[in-house]
């Protein structure tokens, strides 16, 4: 009997990971490649990423070292190659630390959400009837209850440090891909490999994380790659509104905040920030793009 059970139990495995869904990865990521723009964005990310882990390391001053001898200094000035802004502080050191700030909020947020989406997501399409309909209509709850000030309420009450701010980003962007998950399961769970795994006796959550999830990861990371700069705007959006990271910690929305008061006579001050921030967002954009044709079933 032994014998015969263990022979399920690798025919299950092996079909969650079955050279066919191997070769389609190698295929989308082939596709991937082929799309320089997407290609060249995706370097770009992981050179932030870098930088803002390397902060303390490649930022030529203390994002909070200020100078009074040297205040509003244009961009090319010695020693602060973009500039300081209005009371000394070295624009490109808080650009560098806003980056790690941007970063740890955005994939804490994309964390959390991605959590949530795939447990709800994950519970009410493998199990349907009246747990599907109940998860559901909390979905369409929240997806009409405005976002933005779910956040701003979140954060209101917990604080302004960065682990409210990207849970109270997070609780309130995971619907949408929650409602991706529960396709995803809809559509695998008649699957060979999804019947395989439930004639050897695994469990509900062993066939989701084992078998239905690792096929899911093309939608997923598409989703992804639209939430962190979503994520990115948003914590952008509450530094301008005054609710963002406790300052003098930067962020770059905090910078554009402070660069529009100087606008006219130190412009330097809004140009570098804003013009980083749009060309990540961007980024991200093209990259997300780039996944979802390579993920692109049609192909």
């Amino acid at each position: 009997m032994a014998t015969v059970n263990a022979r399920p139990a690798a025919t299950g495995q092996q079909a969650a990971r079955s050279p066919k869904a191997l070769s389609q990865r190698a295929r989308a990521w082939r596709r991937f490649r082929r799309n320089r723009l997407a290609a060249v964005s995706l370097v770009f990310i992981a050179a932030l990423a870098l930088a803002a882990i390397l902060a303390p390391l490649i930022a030529p001053y203390n994002y909070a070292t200020t100078d009074y001898t040297a205040v509003r200094l244009p961009t090319g000035s010695a020693g602060h190659l973009l500039g300081t802004d209005q009371i000394g502080r070295d624009v490109l050191s808080r650009l560098i630390y806003s980056l790690r700030t941007a970063m740890i909020i955005a994939v804490g947020a994309e964390t959390v959400a991605m959590l949530l989406a795939i447990a709800i997501g994950m519970t009410a399409g493998y199990i349907g009837g009246r747990v599907d309909q109940g998860l559901m209509a909390l979905t369409d709850i929240l997806y009409v209850f405005p976002s933005y000030l779910l956040i701003i309420i979140l954060v209101t009450v917990f604080g302004r440090n960065p682990v409210s701010i990207f849970v109270a980003i997070g609780i309130s962007s995971w619907v949408g891909t929650a409602r991706l998950v529960r396709a995803e399961v809809l559509r695998l769970r008649v699957r060979e490999f999804v019947e395989a795994g439930q004639a050897m006796g695994a469990s509900g959550w062993t066939i989701c994380i084992r078998y239905i999830l690792p096929n899911a990861v093309g939608p997923l990371l598409v989703s992804l790659s639209f939430g962190i700069p979503g994520a990115i705007i948003a914590e952008a959006g509450l530094a301008l509104l005054g609710l963002g990271v406790q300052p003098p910690t930067p962020s770059w929305g905090s910078m554009i905040q402070e660069g529009i008061q100087w606008i006219f006579v130190a412009p330097h001050m809004i140009v570098w920030p804003t013009g980083l921030f749009a060309v990540t967002m961007l980024a991200f954009t093209w990259v997300g793009d780039g996944l979802r044709d390579a993920f692109d079933p049609r192909e």
